[in-house]
């Protein structure tokens, strides 16, 4: 039977971006728990649960046929091709990671070019932990502007994220490595932030002029399960709660969901995961 809305219940926004459970493939068919979405003969969608009844049947001269009924099931008695390992590894997309419209999301966390003058690091829970502007003004968080969380994932083909060397292009800025630091720099050339290696502040902020003349040749950039690596740093989603930009000489930059950074010395971090070979979506 089909519950119409509107309605704020059964939906899946408390579950984090991971690896995928319960998810697989077959002929013209998506299984999601105990439910199969598939074309059933090229002129009929349908939306099938495992114990025969269909709920929703889509025909190709756009009527809608509701449940609950059990006819055009044909999709439950396909196979489904678990030996294919998972729809990560078998589509070779990176776990929990996606991009869109000028940001690039690593879990359940979002960094993005809002407007050409502001970066943001945000949480899906609506709070944004940091806000920078190209003149070098920090906003600190907890505030629940300056998120990305409307705009919708478009993958790597869409304008505003690219990837060079050492470095990642959204929109107007770049995050870029250089020997034991991380910069953050607008394309004006100014740089707002640096994470050193080892937690320490930085004497002065580099000028980020060579860094915006490299090329977008993806070296020294890698990806794993929620996470982005630049040269040896690493910025990712710890458990959906923390995002943490981390590197092995120390340093640990931990942000919560509630919007608020953590002091300095957690030792929280993504470091321990492979790296993986896969596309963004």
């Amino acid at each position: 039977t089909l519950h119409p809305g509107p309605r704020h219940e059964l939906n899946l926004w408390t579950r984090t971006a991971g690896p995928a459970q319960g998810i697989f493939f077959g002929d013209r068919f998506l299984e999601i728990g105990l439910w199969r979405l598939g074309d059933v003969d090229g002129k009929h969608f349908v939306i099938s649960q495992v114990g025969g009844q269909t709920a929703q049947t889509y025909r190709s001269d756009n009527r809608l046929f509701p449940g609950p009924n059990g006819h055009w099931t044909g999709v439950l008695d396909r196979y489904a091709e678990y030996h294919c390992g998972s729809i990560h590894a078998a589509f070779g997309t990176c776990t929990g990671l996606a991009t869109g419209d000028r940001f690039i999301q690593l879990g359940d966390w979002r960094l993005a070019d809002i407007d050409g003058d502001h970066f943001s690091i945000s949480c899906k829970t609506g709070q944004t932990s940091q806000v920078f502007h190209r003149s070098g003004t920090v906003l600190p968080g907890p505030r629940s502007d300056f998120g990305a969380w409307k705009r919708e994932t478009r993958g790597l083909e869409y304008p505003g994220v690219a990837l060079g060397d050492r470095f990642l292009q959204i929109g107007q800025w770049r995050l870029w490595a250089e020997g034991t630091q991380l910069s953050l720099s607008h394309q004006t050339g100014a740089t707002v932030k640096v994470y050193q290696s080892d937690g320490s502040s930085a004497g002065s902020l580099p000028a980020a002029t060579a860094a915006l003349a490299r090329l977008a040749t993806g070296t020294g950039i890698g990806f794993g399960d929620r996470f982005l690596q630049v040269g040896h740093f690493r910025l990712g989603d710890v458990d959906g709660t923390h995002f943490a930009i981390s590197h092995d000489g120390g340093l640990s930059e931990v942000h919560h969901s509630d919007g608020t950074v953590l002091p300095p010395g957690s030792t929280m971090t993504t470091l321990g995961r492979r790296l993986e070979e896969c596309e963004l979506l």
